[in-house]
């Protein structure tokens, strides 16, 4: 007998483990193999026989093998061992042996109260429900019971389990069916989201209908604008029953894909409602719109008809009809449409808009407003209505209207690109640039990609003479292929144009026409281009091109002429602005520029007389002025001159031109003072050639003998011009006025050796200076030279010379030059006379000396109080 220690319940000796608590079992007792009486465990003999118990030993240990033997480290329970390799099958912790095979062991039998079988004790098992002794076949060793048992709990298990599974079953198709009520009362009330929970529920919790719940939450779907998920459900929904194609689910799937602008899809559902339901006006409606998006207009036409026969007072037909014929650009008929639509519904918003579209296309910009009124009035905040209503105003020139609609636009909207643009537009065109520009700022942040808004904002750029960022607005247009690319480029051109870069300039000209071989004015400013660039023969073709276009055109016979002027071909030239002028008399720049023609060839006359007509055709035309003082000038008649550049000056009192001509002018008639102060306003004005007006003015200080003053302009001029030998020369002798003699002659040597035109002169000035200052050896060498270069007044060259050479004691020299300035008959011949008599005299010539000094006294009887002390120092005989 086996006990077990925790619950004190006694087992037989092949039980293992106590039922209740699950403990392994001890042996209680052993009895003795003779006598059978009870002895303790491990006794060796038996205490009432004495008999060995050495074969209870081992039928103890073979049965302690067979209820659980310690196998090194591990508790074996079941297995066998068979030839000595051990099998275990692992439960828990432990390890059980269920058969231990041992050719000493003695064998005992029990009956197997399943099958009745007989079996080893050693082999059996003890059923832990009813007790009874088991085959190892018919026992679960798992569950500890025999199969009868097990069986018999299974069954029971498995019969409350299906009980339960067909209530959780009946449970759960009540709980969806109530969950679709619960939907179906939500999508009345609206309540779209609590709808489509509900029948998720329904489906999820497999409602036997399961096509009606997905039709259900199709609908809600549809209902909360979740149209891709409505579709799946729809399409479930046929899948799952078929004859609900034929219902209102095709529709309603027709309807979802017309919102997601699958129109083909939507046409085909709505043509199978049509095909089952031929008076069905919705589906028509809707096939109607499919066609419309699709821009098949005339279909779409067709379905609204049919709209209009089935619900003649259908006004959303007449608005969609109406949509159509405008689509096709058929106003007429749409406006009729709409008029229709007016007419059943007075407050068809719709329609006064798209009437209002129509006509504005039709360009009846007033009746457009008048709708777009309407339109607004019906509801203030339609942004569109707004909108185009800016746009006929903008169409008829109101901008200040437009502008309001636009800013009325964006206040409604101000992601709207459009109504900035728009907008930006009419700024531009009451040329309040920089508003346009952040307008057109505004359109581009919008859309980067608004090739239109980048032209616009590039020629607002360019009327802000922004010429750099209007080529990087109308690079940025062309890049985006604007739809004005013609002009982009045409504009682009312009803008290089500005900035003197002719090249770039002639490219994009010459792309302008390659896009529009008849871009007239591509080849204008292509010829102007050219003109500027000096290639005036490019120019002229350009401009014969042009007049090819329109042979009435002067401004391309004038332009054609300044190209002919500038290539120095004054007739030509002549002859394109007399052609200019035979197309508008009143032409005042063709009469302009054909004076300065006939100016440039020298006919003063003509040249005046075109002037005169450009000041007759506009009296504040200064170059008219100014030119015609400069023919004047160069016919000498300075004093007409004068009152021309005068005129000039009163147009423009910055003009240092016209300043520096009447100073000239009155210079050559001798008026100083006033050329003084007319050389001083130009030099003030930074006149560009200041060198001349500071010489002019120099001279004309000379003139006055403010000498000074004169040297301080030459010395401007020097600064300037460092080679300019007349400003050296004219300092020089303005240094010899003031009797600075050595600057004097620092001057004539620079203006000598920078090849002064008049040497003979300026030798004669640089001699007389070295004869001022004693220096009678370089003053005879630059009086020869004068003399060689036949000076203008030789006479008195010789009679300087002359004295010369009487300083230096050589008197025959100064006979011979005094003689020659006798000869060359001299203005004050009683000095020359004097002179020579008095060499005579040195060369004791007294006859001679006499004679000359006789003649000098003649000539001049201030000096015979001089002769006679002369003579007082010859000889007594040879006195008077």
């Amino acid at each position: 007998m086996k006990k077990c220690q925790k619950c004190n319940i006694e087992y037989n000796d092949n039980i293992m483990f106590c039922a209740e608590c699950g403990s392994k079992l001890i042996a209680a007792t052993v009895k003795c193999i003779s006598c059978n009486a009870d002895l303790s465990p491990g006794m060796k003999f038996c205490g009432s026989c004495g008999s060995s118990q050495e074969k209870n030993s081992k039928k103890s240990s073979a049965q302690q093998n067979s209820q659980g033997v310690n196998l090194g480290d591990k508790n074996v329970i079941s297995g066998d061992i068979i030839s000595g390799k051990e099998d275990y099958n692992i439960r828990g912790n432990a390890t059980f042996v269920t058969n231990i095979t041992s050719k000493d062991e003695q064998k005992s039998f029990v009956m197997c109260h399943v099958c009745h079988g007989r079996t080893e004790i050693i082999n059996s098992f003890q059923c832990k429900v009813c007790g009874g002794d088991v085959c190892e076949e018919h026992f679960n060793i798992d569950a500890l019971k025999c199969t009868e048992c097990h069986n018999a709990e299974l069954a029971e298990k498995k019969k409350k389990k299906e009980t339960e599974k067909l209530a959780k079953e009946k449970l759960k198709k009540e709980e969806a069916l109530q969950h679709l009520n619960n939907g179906k009362e939500f999508y009345v009330k609206k309540e779209y989201f609590q709808a489509i929970d509900n029948f998720t529920k329904a489906i999820d919790l497999g409602y036997e209908n399961l096509a009606e719940a997905h039709k259900w939450r199709g609908l809600s779907y549809k209902n909360t604008s979740y149209y891709d998920k409505a579709i799946a459900d729809f399409n479930k929904t046929i899948e799952l029953d078929p004859k609900y194609e034929y219902e209102d689910t095709s529709y309603w799937r027709g309807y979802s894909y017309y919102n997601i602008k699958e129109y083909n899809k939507a046409i085909d559902d709505f043509k199978n409602v049509i095909e089952l339901d031929p008076k069905n006006k919705d589906a028509y409606n809707h096939r109607g719109n499919s066609y419309f998006n699709m821009k098949d207009f005339n279909k779409a036409i067709d379905d609204f008809n049919k709209v209009i026969e089935l619900d003649p007072k259908n006004q959303f037909a007449y608005d969609n009809r109406g949509n159509s014929y405008y689509n096709i650009k058929d106003y007429s008929n749409a406006i009729e449409n709409f008029n229709k639509a007016i007419d059943i519904e007075p407050k068809d918003k719709f329609a006064y808009y798209w009437r209002g579209i129509s006509y504005q296309d039709k360009k009846d910009y007033n009746k457009a407003i008048l709708d777009f009124n309407k339109a607004i009035e019906l509801d203030p905040k339609d942004k569109f209505a707004y909108f185009w209503r800016g746009m006929s105003y903008k169409n008829i020139n109101d901008y200040n209207n437009a502008i309001y609609d636009f800013n009325k636009t964006i206040e409604l909207n101000p992601k709207d690109k459009f109504a900035y643009y728009n907008r930006g537009l009419s700024y531009k065109n009451v040329k309040d640039y920089n508003k346009a520009i952040l307008d057109f700022n505004k359109a581009i942040q919008l859309n980067p990609k608004y090739e239109s808004a980048y032209y616009m904002r590039g020629f607002s750029y360019y009327k802000l003479d922004n010429y750099n960022k209007a080529i990087l607005d109308f690079t940025k247009a062309i890049d985006l292929d604007c739809n004005e690319f013609t002009k982009a480029h045409f504009q682009r051109g312009f803008s290089y144009y500005k900035i003197d870069n002719y090249n770039k300039a002639i490219l994009d000209f010459t792309k302008a026409i390659e896009l529009d071989p008849k871009y007239k004015d591509a080849f204008h400013w292509r010829g102007i281009s050219y003109q500027d660039k000096k290639d005036y023969n490019n120019a002229i073709l350009d401009f014969n091109r042009e007049i090819e276009f329109d042979p009435k055109d002067k401004f391309v016979y004038f332009w054609r002429g300044i190209s002919y002027q500038y290539k120095k071909d004054y007739n030509n030239a002549i002859l394109d602005f007399t052609k200019a002028i035979e197309l508008d008399s009143k032409y005042e720049f063709a009469y302009f520029w054909r004076g300065m023609s006939y100016k440039n060839i020298n006919d003063y006359n003509k040249a005046i007389e075109d002037f005169n007509k450009t000041i007759e055709l506009d009296p504040k035309y200064k170059n008219a002025y100014y030119w015609c003082g400069f023919s004047y000038k160069n016919m000498k008649d300075y004093n007409k001159a004068i009152l021309d550049f005068t005129k000039a000056i009163e147009l423009d009192p910055k003009d240092e031109y016209a300043y520096y001509w009447r100073g000239f002018s009155y210079y050559y008639i001798d008026n100083y003072n006033e050329a003084i102060l007319d050389f001083t306003k130009a030099i003030n004005s930074d006149y560009n050639d200041l060198a001349k007006a500071y010489y002019k003015r120099g001279y004309s200080y000379y003139m006055l003998d403010n000498y000074n003053k004169a040297i301080f302009d030459f010395n401007k001029v020097i600064e300037i011009n460092p080679k300019d030998e007349y400003a050296y020369y004219q300092r020089g002798h303005s240094f010899y006025l003031i009797d600075d003699y050595k600057k004097a002659i620092l001057d004539f040597t620079k203006a000598i050796n920078l090849g002064y035109n008049n040497l003979a002169k300026v030798y004669y000035m640089r001699g007389y200076s070295s004869y001022m200052l004693d220096d009678y050896k370089k003053a005879i060498l630059d009086f020869t030279k004068a003399i060689e270069l036949n000076y203008e007044n030789l006479a008195k060259t010789y009679s300087l010379r002359g004295y010369s050479f009487y300083m230096l004691a050589d008197y025959k020299k100064a006979v011979s030059d005094y003689t020659k300035t006798i000869d060359l008959g001299y203005n004050d011949l009683g000095y020359a006379y004097y002179m020579r008599g008095y060499s005579y005299y040195k060369l004791e010539d007294f006859r001679q000396s006499k004679i000359d000094l006789k003649k000098s006294v003649q000539l001049d009887e201030k000096r015979k109080t001089e002769i006679n002390s002369l003579l007082s120092e010859m000889p007594k005989w040879f006195k008077f």
